[in-house]
């Protein structure tokens, strides 16, 4: 860290439901809700500003830099439109993009001391890639497919994170 300045490895892990999901694998369309989790690391470059303070301790930042991430959608309650896609198999995806992030932190004299902070981010990622995997035994790996260049996958999300830096 700089005065102003700061770089960071950043990670986010986030899960959940999503509905009205539509995909496309081994020349099936798939339809319909799943579970959801996310991965994904980079490095993000800081600024962050001394005036005015949010807090006796807090100031604002702001931040961007690019991000990898990996995916899994767990489908539940869904129709395919051929018969190889199981309610056993999982679809996975590997995503590029970019993030960008506005928070406030406590303000500590070294990042050891662990300080806190609340972040809004918004990233958007794209992928070309859709991989379906046997998710029968969690402990095992076992990649079905993997597909290229059909169909274009992309998101933007925006997500809260509360937490502490650990070092």
């Amino acid at each position: 860290r700089w005065k102003y300045f700061e770089l960071d490895l950043s990670s986010y892990i986030y899960w959940g439901d999503m509905e009205g999901l539509s995909f496309q694998a081994n020349g099936e369309t798939i339809n319909g809700d799943g579970s959801f989790r996310h991965v994904s690391f980079g490095p993000i470059f800081k600024y962050h500003f001394q005036q005015p303070r949010f807090f006796k301790n807090w100031t604002f930042f702001t931040g961007i830099g690019p991000v990898w991430s990996l995916q899994t959608v767990k489908m539940q309650d869904f129709t395919s439109t051929g018969p190889r896609f199981q309610s056993t198999q999982k679809l996975t995806f590997e995503s590029f993009g970019g993030m960008l992030v506005i928070g406030i932190e406590e303000q500590l004299k070294h990042k050891e001391a662990h300080p806190a902070f609340v972040e809004l981010v918004y990233s958007y990622k794209k992928s070309r890639k859709l991989t379906v995997v046997d998710a029968t035994d969690p402990l095992e790996t076992n990649i079905l497919s993997t597909e290229e260049g059909e169909q274009e996958l992309s998101g933007h999300y925006f997500m809260v994170s509360v937490g502490i830096t650990i070092f």
